[in-house]
């Protein structure tokens, strides 16, 4: 959808453009507000822009389409080949972290004592 309309709006302005190199006027249809006050400069430009939507959109709709094969082909190896048994676990506890902070211009570290509440996390290989 958003590719047919940047198509039609490139070719829109490109239109605009052939008829005024053909004919040296502009053309008396109103699509888009194209009348006589848009320079060649102006045309050009609108056109180029439509231009790069355009390819931005076929490139983006590619690129998530690969995106989508990739996470699948991934989704199905770790699926497939791989065997999670009851011999890995992990657990996560609550923790407290010391603070060694270097501290600019005192040149000397910093917190002593200090600790930071975090988390730990244990992997268990049975």
């Amino acid at each position: 959808m958003t590719f047919n309309y940047w198509q039609w709006y490139y070719k829109e302005f490109l239109g605009e453009l052939q008829y005024r190199e053909e004919f040296g006027q502009p053309s008396n249809h109103e699509s888009l507000g194209i009348n006589s006050n848009w320079t060649v400069q102006g045309l050009v430009q609108q056109k180029d822009y439509a231009r790069r939507n355009r390819d931005l959109t076929i490139l983006i709709s590619v690129g998530w389409y690969g995106l989508n094969v990739v996470e699948a082909y991934v989704d199905s190896i770790l699926k497939n080949r791989w065997n999670i048994s009851n011999d890995l676990s992990f657990k996560l506890s609550p923790t407290f972290i010391p603070n060694y902070a270097y501290t600019p211009g005192v040149g000397a570290f910093s917190g002593g004592g200090f600790a930071s509440p975090g988390v730990k996390m244990t992997i268990t290989l049975k």
